[in-house]
């Protein structure tokens, strides 16, 4: 009957244990899923940050060169790296035929000194999500055009149209959180959705006339000169716009 007793009362702690155990497994089960939530986060803004700082670079180069001396018209992105490329890897060509001396050339040492790059591959959409049609760019590259942004410039036929930087492709994440950093809102917990009628081709010293500018169907973009938003609401669509030139 001793011996019975002695075996009951060992029970207890082991018991107590076993629930103190089970309590810490739950607890490390839930800040796990806090600490991926904080970790997501923190990507999204490092890569929101990448592309935000590039485009700040292309800007201050442009910069540079009108600093020099030329005109908007003369102002070329030629590239030899071939990182301005489409989503089947064709080169978009930026050769401004107005620019006939290094100076003028944004991504040239001589010039605007910018070296171009492309964007991480993991803030990106997928390249087969997004059509290789003339007015495309790859999801990590960026391109040159004209757009016209409502309150930014003139706004008047084409000496309203703005000469703008497109960066990449970003999902919805990344693409919220640019807008979040510049303080733009994303309704409906999606980046905003706005469409432009302006010729989509390369900028190689012509402006495109923009009849319909960015900031009609989303007035929170008016004036601004960095946003991210989507052509029509699907993901492969975004973009990151970046004023270069306001007219």
């Amino acid at each position: 009957m001793r011996q019975i007793n002695q075996r009951g009362i060992a029970i207890g702690p082991i018991l107590y244990i076993v629930a103190i155990l089970a309590v810490l497994v739950s607890a490390i089960a839930a800040g796990s899923g806090s600490f991926n939530s904080d970790t997501s986060a923190v990507k999204a803004k490092a890569q929101a940050t990448a592309f935000l700082e590039y485009a700040d670079e292309v800007k201050f180069a442009v910069d540079r060169v009108l600093g020099k001396g030329f005109t908007d018209t003369h102002v070329s992105f030629e590239e030899t790296s071939g990182l301005s490329k489409r989503p089947n890897g064709t080169i978009i060509d930026h050769t401004n035929p107005n620019c006939t001396q290094s100076d003028c050339k944004v991504f040239n040492p001589e010039g605007g000194g910018v070296i171009p790059r492309l964007m991480p591959a993991g803030a990106v959409v997928d390249p087969s999500t997004v059509p290789s049609v003339a007015n495309s760019w790859h999801p990590q590259s960026f391109k040159i055009t004209t757009r016209r942004i409502l309150n930014v410039g003139t706004d008047t036929g084409a000496g309203g149209t703005e000469l703008v930087l497109l960066v990449g492709r970003p999902k919805n994440s990344v693409c919220m959180k640019i807008n979040d950093m510049l303080g733009i809102p994303n309704p409906g917990g999606k980046p905003p959705i706005d469409s432009w009628d302006c010729g989509s081709s390369a900028f190689t010293g012509v402006y495109s006339v923009c009849n319909d500018p960015i900031g009609n169907s989303v007035p929170a973009l008016a004036g601004k000169l960095a946003f991210c938003l989507s052509d029509d609401g699907t993901e492969s669509n975004n973009g990151l716009v970046r004023v270069l030139i306001s007219r």
